[in-house]
């Protein structure tokens, strides 16, 4: 099964979280010498692991520099990038870097749907893994979205789904998927990449090898940057066109489309929103595809009821509804949000952002708000910041410490008919230790201050 051969080669693994202990763990399992490094002197899993694998070197706190130039194998963690300097020298002295999601793709025998995006990712996945369920084939769900794809090769598995970020398809030469698809594409992450075009190359290597792919007809960032023959479906929530999905929302509930003729009709759908239905629409190209039966996908869509922290309904309390859209951790996933609750919304939107913005343009996001009529709430460490931003478009924004603060003041002026969204378009990590966390913290608040 696998292709690591021989000892001589000099291997460093480079982290200690879920992945980089993933990484190692299963290095150990083949007999390969290998050290690990983490620059973090309190790595979440080194305890773990030097007490299974005490024969492996291991340096926290620095970079080991002198493991990195003479290596010929570098296994780096998504959370590390390559433009560090004791990377960059390493590969200047001939390392190969080596991620999680490379060496899963060069020794599975699984076919891969493979599955990267701005926003969307986890939703479609998680959707993708229902439906394979109800199919009732032995399918695994991976990578971004919890566990490490490599521990799936302890598992037995006829189809892997895998979430992948960009960090982890920076690493990637050849996915080879059945199935691979960029969902959507806005700023993200602009902290790591130089430009747009960077982020945007990076998501585009999910391509690379794959046998066909699902393009999102409504944006022009996800369509393939190489020309190809390979089998392809599109999807469009404007238009209906021959060979293509679209999906049409009035009274009488949900309309899909293949080419010009309806093939599936649901009076009302468990998942919200106009983005999830650009979700559902890639479901439906991947089954499209995969030859799967449409009656049965139909049946597995219309019994989910979406993920938490994902424009998830936490209550309704004198008439202002709540909603937790803690995973809404860049703008992108904000203006969905926004444009996909809105028409559900018969009142006012109240909105709150804040957090690390990542070196983020909120212009786009102040703008969407202008146009909806949306009052902003701003807190956390770049919410001055995002204030700015949107008082700039014309939104008045008002300003507090946390995102307790924030929500207690939107509930001030909340009347009855109107929602209250937490989708910070921010990363967590200056209040709280993840998005759940975060999501959490809001709920339970939402819940606690119920009259």
């Amino acid at each position: 099964m696998t292709q690591l051969i021989g000892t001589d080669k000099q291997r460093v693994v480079i982290g200690l979280g879920k992945t980089g202990y993933s990484m190692a763990t299963w290095l150990a399992a083949q007999g390969v010498p290998f050290r690990v490094m983490d620059t973090r002197a309190d790595a979440p899993y080194a305890a773990q692991f030097a007490a299974e694998q005490p024969q492996v070197e291991l340096c926290l706190g620095q970079w080991a520099t002198d493991w990195l130039n003479s290596a010929d194998e570098v296994y780096v963690s998504p959370g590390v990038a390559l433009a560090e300097p004791a990377l960059v020298s390493a590969i200047a002295k001939g390392a190969q870097v080596v991620s999680d999601v490379a060496l899963y793709a060069r020794n599975t025998q699984a076919p891969i749907i493979a599955v990267t995006g701005s926003n969307g990712k986890s939703t479609v996945v998680t959707l993708l893994g229902a439906v394979a369920e109800r199919l009732g084939l032995n399918a695994a769900v991976a990578g971004n979205i919890g566990k490490p794809v490599l521990d799936l090769m302890d598992e037995s598995h006829e189809l892997a789904i895998l979430e992948l970020s960009s960090f982890q398809l920076e690493m990637v030469e050849h996915l080879n998927a059945r199935v691979a698809m960029v969902l959507n594409i806005s700023p993200d992450h602009m902290d790591r990449y130089e430009d747009l075009a960077a982020y945007r190359l990076a998501k585009h290597r999910i391509f690379n090898g794959c046998d066909s792919l699902v393009v999102n007809a409504d944006d022009v960032l996800t369509q393939p940057l190489m020309s190809s023959a390979r089998p392809y479906m599109a999807y469009s929530l404007k238009r209906k066109d021959i060979g293509m999905l679209s999906a049409d929302v009035d009274a009488a509930g949900i309309h899909v489309f293949d080419g010009l003729q309806e093939v599936i009709h649901w009076p009302t759908l468990r998942l919200k929103g106009r983005h999830n239905l650009q979700n559902i629409l890639a479901v439906l190209a991947v089954a499209k595809l995969m030859s799967w039966p449409m009656a049965s996908v139909a049946e597995a869509i219309a019994a989910f009821t979406g993920l938490p922290h994902r424009c998830e309904w936490v209550a309704e309390q004198h008439g202002v509804t709540f909603v937790n859209d803690s995973k809404g951790t860049n703008v992108g996933a904000t203006v969905a949000a926004l444009e996909g609750l809105a028409p559900e919304c018969t009142g006012r939107l109240h909105l709150l952002l804040g957090g690390d913005s990542k070196s983020a343009d909120f212009s786009p996001l102040a703008a969407v708000c202008q146009k909806l009529a949306v009052a902003v709430y701003t807190y956390g460490r770049d919410g001055a910041s995002i204030a700015d931003a949107c008082e700039k478009a014309g939104v008045a924004a008002m300003r507090a410490e946390t995102m307790q603060d924030a929500l207690a003041q939107a509930r001030g002026h909340a009347v009855a008919g109107d929602w209250v969204l937490l989708s910070p378009a921010c990363a967590s990590f200056d209040q709280f230790a993840n998005f759940e966390a975060r999501g959490a913290a809001f709920v339970q608040t939402v819940l606690g201050g119920a009259a």
